[in-house]
């Protein structure tokens, strides 16, 4: 959404409160998923551990993250994986 209003204001268009909340519609009604950014963040580890072990609960993904916090690797759910079953 940001990219959309900076391409206008970019290009010398005058944007409203309506044309924000249409263009918000517009991509909430879109059946593709927005694209995660590929970035050791919490929310995203939290969110791929949940969907990649069957059952898992938040505290546990919780958990799993402050392990991965503690080791030198990069800090996404891919290698969490591969570190832990490497044992």
């Amino acid at each position: 959404m940001n990219r959309w209003r900076e391409e206008h204001i970019t290009a010398g268009n005058a944007i409203t409160y309506g044309d924000l909340v249409m263009q918000y519609i517009k991509l909430n009604e879109s059946n593709k998923p927005f694209e995660k950014i590929p970035h050791g963040r919490y929310i995203n580890f939290l969110s791929d551990y949940l969907a990649g072990e069957k059952g898992a609960t938040k505290e546990e993904a919780i958990g799993a993250w402050e392990q991965l916090k503690e080791l030198d690797i990069p800090k996404d759910y891919d290698r969490w994986v591969k570190h832990t079953t490497s044992y």
